[in-house]
């Protein structure tokens, strides 16, 4: 990140956080570092295993053990060639998303909706997160960001998004032009996480900050970027 201005005559490091819980395997339960930690709930039966074929079984119940592999089945048939070195961490990733879902399930956690988190719902997820990784991510469609600052695009729904008036930009979205890509990714990561033991810290010190900023002061806040839903 990079300043504007060369001057900044007050800077404020804000000592918010938070506590994000998450449905986890042991495997990838991290000690909490700092004011801003995550907690697992992670029961000794979900513990996987993969091995160099991809398709190893595991102790997820049944049916996620179907959706997970269907998964994996469908991620190596898009690869336009064989790519170890991108696959293995794809499929890492997969078996600890099956194996969160599997124990948000088990646990008795719901969607907003009240219905219950299945392994139908995780293979839907998934499927829509791979096609759009595919597309956007390494096709010939591949997004390009066109600052550091990027506004999420979820559809244009009330006209006020100039960059769906440009033809080529629309041509690059093709179908999904009118995707909240955004709430695709809450509804992809939302019943991984066990909200209901989540907390925002800080809140104090955010109205302190919002004060400051009132009465004219220069307000910094320094943060960390978390490539995944889960703070480590």
């Amino acid at each position: 990140m990079k300043f504007s201005s060369s001057i900044v005559s007050t800077a404020v490091l804000l000592g918010a956080g938070c506590s994000i819980h998450a449905f986890t395997t042991p495997a990838s339960s991290i000690a909490p570092r700092g004011p801003s930690h995550a907690t697992s709930f992670s029961p000794p039966s979900a513990v996987f295993s993969t091995t160099e074929d991809k398709t190893s079984s595991t102790t997820l119940p049944p049916d996620f053990q179907a959706a997970r592999d269907q998964s994996v089945a469908a991620l190596q048939s898009s690869l336009p060639s064989p790519s170890p070195s991108l696959e293995g961490p794809l499929v890492h990733f997969m078996d600890e998303y099956f194996a969160a879902l599997s124990v948000a399930a088990a646990s008795g956690a719901t969607n907003p909706d009240g219905s219950p988190i299945t392994a139908r719902q995780a293979a839907k997820e998934m499927s829509a997160t791979l096609q759009f990784g595919m597309k956007y991510g390494l096709g010939p469609a591949k997004f390009t960001f066109a600052s550091a600052s990027h506004k999420a695009l979820r559809g244009n729904p009330d006209g006020a998004d100039e960059r769906y008036s440009d033809e080529s930009f629309l041509a690059m979205l093709g179908p999904h032009d009118q995707t909240d890509f955004y709430a695709a990714g809450c509804n992809f990561f939302r019943p991984a996480m066990d909200l209901r033991r989540s907390l925002v810290l800080g809140q104090d010190h955010m109205a302190e900050a919002l004060e400051q900023i009132r009465n004219g002061e220069n307000v910094v806040f320094l943060a960390n970027h978390q490539s995944e839903a889960d703070p480590q």
